[in-house]
């Protein structure tokens, strides 16, 4: 009995590290609280896009099993000025019509002189670009918030616009 219970107490602990190493902690956006905001030069253009839809896989210390995948309803889109939102949703600017969502899926997640670095591929008006956003993680118990800055340049998705300065703060909670 001694002879088979050694080996299979062996298995269960294997499995058992196995399993805690490939865990990841799964992070739900707290939708209401979540800020886009954006600041396009050139034109003073400035608004907020909101129903961000993500998935979150993030822990600081296991960042090679770390992912996010996120999406934007592009009809979410509001401007500081009346009228230039329907310019914004229009065929000429990000076509919502044909075009309903942004997307972002992480290739990497890095840290960097204390804050971290995500890697990814944006898809705005059909075209992907790969894309870096600097960001902080602020953990507290089982709530944290994802805060980050990005430029994204129009030109690189055929937009006849000017770089777009994109402030996100997403409030999350540990599933």
């Amino acid at each position: 009995m001694k002879k088979l219970f050694t080996p299979l107490l062996s298995l269960v602990l294997v499995t058992g590290l196995f399993a805690q190493a490939q865990s990841q902690i799964t992070w739900k956006v707290n939708t209401k609280k979540a800020k886009i905001t954006y600041n396009e030069t050139g034109s003073g253009a400035e608004g907020t896009f909101s129903g961000l839809e993500a998935t979150i896989k993030f822990d600081p210390l296991k960042l090679s099993n770390s992912s996010i995948k996120a999406r934007i309803d592009a009809k979410s889109v509001t401007a500081k000025e009346d009228g230039q939102a329907g310019d914004i949703m229009s065929d000429e600017y990000l076509n919502v019509t044909k075009y309903p969502y942004i997307t972002f899926e992480s290739t990497n997640i890095e840290k960097k002189e204390g804050k971290f670095e995500l890697t990814g591929k944006l898809t705005l008006k059909g075209k992907t670009k790969e894309i870096k956003v600097p960001f902080e993680f602020m953990k507290k118990n089982k709530t944290a918030i994802f805060k980050g800055k990005m430029t994204v340049s129009s030109k690189d998705f055929g937009l006849p616009a000017g770089d777009v300065y994109i402030n996100l703060e997403v409030p999350v909670n540990q599933k």
